[in-house]
């Protein structure tokens, strides 16, 4: 399964993306800033509490 990193200050922006993308059949990830999306990103994921 494709995995998307959605990256916005905003919650509820990364909640519609997180909801659009997880009915198109991605998995998805979400960080709250660009630091948390990199931290993320080098990670490999992990699990979403959101």
């Amino acid at each position: 399964m494709e995995k998307i990193l959605i990256a916005d200050d905003e919650e509820g922006i990364r909640m519609l993306l997180k909801d659009y993308f997880e009915i198109l059949g991605y998995e998805t990830e979400t960080a709250a800033n660009g630091k948390e999306a990199i931290e993320k990103a080098l990670m490999g994921g992990g699990s979403d509490p959101s």
